[in-house]
């Protein structure tokens, strides 16, 4: 991140605790040779600005550049130099697609209002796993309609030194999940139960109504490669006993 504003500063270290942060062009600069995939970047930077640090990542795109500047003007130059990167507005409707796409993932099985979705963290062989699950789907009175359990599985690109998705790649996720669900929806209800990511893998759970044709229309999506790839498994589970696992962690 580069930043010279103390308030500013605050706020982001409060939000990305393990971002490194350069106060001046020499210092950014020098962080660049770490080749970040994800960089923040004011304009202003006291006395100076940060063009040339824009001209540097137009050698080595990062894979997320998000200009934070309240300086109009500079603000806008720095896509100009080196192609790339997002305003913060930009940025945020990003995220909050991201974080609202849960709400709308019932598949006409289930509506918004019971839906109560919980993050949970632990460690897994060394790395971190997170899973991020509806836990309303907990006493579920409807598992008997959708008795089939799907998983999808995709390996994350370019992951971080932990296992974990950049933003960028967040974000294709997030696109690739609405496709695969759209497919899915277009053949039979279902209901989104959350997704698990850990050591360079994302993995969506679902419960749908029957396997057929679900499998063949997934199959078709990974063989036509028209998305990122991904390996499926379907099979049933009239007790939903392949999640319980999450559903017992929220009691």
């Amino acid at each position: 991140m580069v930043e010279d504003s103390p308030a500013r500063i605050d706020w982001f270290r409060q939000r990305l605790p393990h971002a490194m942060i350069a106060t001046n062009p020499v210092d950014a600069v020098n962080a660049l040779t770490c080749e970040p995939d994800t960089v923040f970047l004011d304009f202003d930077l006291g006395t100076a600005n940060s063009l040339g640090v824009a001209q540097l990542l137009a050698d080595a795109p990062p894979k997320l550049c998000v200009i934070h500047s309240a300086n109009e003007n500079g603000a806008a130059e720095l896509p100009v130099v080196f192609r790339g990167g997002i305003r913060m507005p930009d940025f945020f409707s990003r995220l909050s697609a991201l974080w609202s796409k849960s709400a709308s993932r019932t598949g006409g099985a289930r509506t918004q209002s019971h839906e109560k979705f919980s993050v949970f963290k632990s460690e897994m062989d060394g790395h971190p796993l997170i899973a991020t699950i509806d836990v309303g789907l907990h006493g579920y009175e409807s598992k008997a309609s959708l008795p089939w359990f799907l998983s999808l599985s995709t390996r994350l690109i370019e992951p971080t030194k932990d296992g974990l998705p950049t933003p960028g790649d967040s974000i294709a996720l997030n696109e690739w999940e609405d496709l695969v669900e759209k497919r899915i929806a277009a053949v039979c209800p279902f209901v989104y139960v959350g997704h698990v990511t850990w050591n360079g893998s994302r993995e969506v759970l679902y419960y749908i109504e029957r396997d057929e044709p679900a499998a063949s229309v997934l199959r078709k999506l990974r063989d036509d490669r028209v998305t990122r790839p991904f390996a499926f498994l379907c099979e049933r589970d009239d007790e939903w006993d392949k999640t319980s696992i999450y559903f017992k962690q929220s009691n």
